[in-house]
């Protein structure tokens, strides 16, 4: 839907141009350009021990990417809760993650969205992903 405004109105000084604006509005976001790309997913049924507070969990991680992760489990976590896990892929990498919960599956898991990982963490991330995609054992 688009919408044209004009001003023609009479507070313009005589000889100034009158202008026209127009607006698109949209009923749906626009599908070019408008999502991020979505990051390498790995399947990697890998068993985690996740903490909220004072709670700690076991659980298994299902999938990873760089930007997130789904974390099978039980537990009453909500959207904006942090949480945190030990991230363990033998022979490769171990170190503590944290993200915030984006969407919980009741009787399933929750999905969590990393912090701000820095340039080392990335990349080992990256690295780890790219294992796991490949078939390395968890």
């Amino acid at each position: 839907m688009s919408t044209v405004l004009t001003d023609n109105s009479p507070r313009l000084p005589a000889g100034s141009a009158a202008f026209k604006v127009r607006f698109d509005f949209f009923d749906k976001a626009p599908a070019e350009g408008r999502r991020r790309p979505r990051a390498a997913r790995a399947e990697a049924p890998i068993k985690v021990v996740w903490s909220w507070g004072p709670v700690e969990q076991e659980g298994v991680l299902r999938n990873i990417s760089v930007g997130g992760c789904f974390i099978e489990a039980g537990g009453e976590v909500s959207p904006g809760d942090r949480i945190q896990f030990q991230l363990s892929v033998p022979g490769l990498l171990h170190m503590r993650m944290a993200g915030m919960v984006v969407r919980r599956r009741q009787g399933e898991g929750f999905a969590l969205r990393f912090a701000k990982l820095s340039a080392t963490e990335q990349s080992l991330l990256e690295r780890a992903v790219k294992h796991l995609r490949a078939g390395g054992a968890a």
